[in-house]
């Protein structure tokens, strides 16, 4: 939250720490004027190498990659390796397409 003091030193540090820990976020600005609140957008994303998402009234949203969770997302473990779901057969539908059975009665559609 911007107050009226404006874009301060912790301010702007706290918006610094918050993009480094979630890349998105929303900042409200607690003034009335709308060129105050552009010039505001401006400077944080000038100050902090961010980009402008959007402007919802007195609302904010700044987005700022964060190089370091890109490469950890990557190599995490188990990406992409979620156990198959119970019944692992699918079966017909019409028109094509197939759905997977659920739950005990699926291996009593299977047989018949």
């Amino acid at each position: 939250m911007i107050s009226a003091n404006g874009l301060s030193d912790p301010v702007l540090k706290e918006i610094d720490r918050c993009l480094t820990a979630h890349e998105l976020i929303k900042i409200r600005v607690f003034g009335d004027d709308r060129a105050d609140r552009e010039a505001l957008l401006h400077d944080i994303c000038t100050k902090l190498q961010a980009e402008p998402v959007q402007r919802i009234g007195k609302i904010l949203v700044v987005h700022r990659k964060n190089p370091d969770q890109m490469g950890a997302a990557k190599t995490a473990p188990g990406l992409g390796t979620r156990p198959a779901s119970r019944g692992g057969a699918t079966v017909p539908r019409r028109h094509g397409a197939a759905i997977k059975p659920h739950g005990p009665s699926a291996a009593l559609r299977n047989k018949v």
